[in-house]
């Protein structure tokens, strides 16, 4: 699939609970060489994952690695093509 498929958003975040959902992560939050390719998150955890949570960290994999985080709002909208844990396992 391409990165531009792959990066799609199908609605915003707003106020989406997102663990265990996935997400495109904004370029501008991204060093130059993660700007290319996959831009998606599966969020597996942090208070972020709720907006009616004060926190704003959001932890999940991003390209095979666990436990990165990104805050909220380094995050674009929900992924029109969802990830699956056990892909990146």
């Amino acid at each position: 699939m391409k990165a531009e498929q792959m990066n799609k958003i199908s609605a915003p975040i707003g106020d989406a609970k997102l663990r265990g959902k996935t997400v495109v992560v904004s370029l501008n939050c991204l060093a130059p060489e993660y700007r290319e390719g996959d831009r998606r998150l599966l969020c597996t955890e942090g208070f972020g994952c709720d907006p009616a949570l004060r926190g704003k960290a959001v932890y999940g994999i991003f390209r095979g690695e666990r436990g990165v985080r990104f805050d909220r709002r380094d995050l674009e909208g929900l992924a029109a093509h969802p990830l699956k844990e056990q892909a990146h396992g």
